[in-house]
């Protein structure tokens, strides 16, 4: 039953994804820290939904939902994340830097075709008379910071789209600006938009940002912290399917999460 729940969610996520972001699901992830001491474990939640609410937890996440999920450490080596659960897994930061965590979805990819019939899974050869196609593929990034050693800070995931900060976000403030580098197949992506809330934010249908940027001729932007606490940003990329004899189009959908204002137990920024 689980599996059929699953393969059912994503079959319709596409038919809610590309009648616009702001109703779209999205996958992100969620320490409990981004900011632990060196030897501390990290409780790396996985959040899955429409919302993002103070809890950051919007629907229940699937035991199938992810195709991986991935740790890199400060030395750029993969780091052992131990599952608890389908919704839950720890990070053990036994060294002082920047640890990348990085997941995508079980499609690789996903596709759905418009025909004379309505919207149906599968590529143009799986359905009759295709009209357009629409491959996707979904991914979610964070960094977890140990020690307030920036170290690895810049280290990339290994997705096709990524996000990369170009500063310490625990050094910001609620009115402060996080610069940040968009990342298309390694290279610089100019023109991408990215669209950002924090843990609690609603902005209802008319407003459903917090803030929102877009990349320069750099693949760079730059985004106003108007609180401080848990953030979250969201972007997509489309290009031409490779086969067009087999889909038409491919968009790449992308998460970045992260934390500013964090204070430890003497009420000191880390």
């Amino acid at each position: 039953m689980r599996l059929k729940n699953i393969r059912i969610l994503l079959i319709a996520l596409p038919l809610v994804f590309f009648c616009g972001h702001a109703s779209a699901h999205n996958l992100w992830l969620n320490p409990d820290t981004h900011y632990p001491e060196v030897g501390e474990t990290v409780n790396i939640g996985i959040g899955w939904g429409h919302d993002y609410p103070e809890e950051r937890s919007d629907e229940r996440v699937e035991e199938d939902l992810l195709r991986e999920i991935k740790a890199m450490g400060p030395d750029g080596r993969d780091v052992r994340l131990e599952k608890e659960s389908a919704e839950l897994y720890r990070l053990k930061t036994d060294k002082p830097g920047a640890y990348i965590i990085s997941a995508a979805i079980r499609v690789d990819p996903g596709m759905f075709t418009t025909t004379p019939k309505g919207r149906k899974s599968g590529s143009k050869k799986d359905v009759e008379n295709p009209i357009q196609c629409m491959a996707y593929d979904i991914f979610a990034k964070t960094v977890v910071i140990a020690g307030g050693d920036k170290s690895n800070l810049d280290g990339q995931a290994d997705h096709p789209l990524d996000v990369v900060p170009l500063e310490d976000p625990s050094k910001l403030k609620k009115g402060d600006s996080l610069r940040l580098k968009v990342l298309f197949r390694g290279e610089p992506a100019s023109g991408i938009g990215l669209r950002a809330k924090y843990a609690g934010y609603d902005g209802h249908d008319r407003d459903p940002y917090a803030v929102t940027a877009e990349t320069d001729d750099q693949g760079e932007a730059a985004l106003e912290m108007k609180r401080e606490g848990f953030w979250l940003i969201l972007l997509s990329h489309t290009t031409p399917y490779p086969d067009p004899d087999v889909c038409d189009d491919y968009i790449y959908h992308s998460a970045f999460t992260f934390e500013i204002g964090h204070q430890d137990n003497s009420g000191n920024n880390r």
